[in-house]
């Protein structure tokens, strides 16, 4: 399976529903750029 890139909303609206784990679960690899993880971060 090719890996995804994320950006910041699918992770932050998983995450508020407390679902992030289907991210793994549909996913083998996932990219998060560097400047999406930091806004995550700050979201939280």
């Amino acid at each position: 399976m090719s890996p995804v890139v994320s950006n910041t909303s699918p992770l932050t609206n998983l995450a508020v529903i407390g679902r992030i784990d289907l991210v793994k679960e549909q996913f083998e690899t996932v990219l998060v750029p560097e400047v999406v993880a930091l806004a995550r971060e700050q979201s939280a």
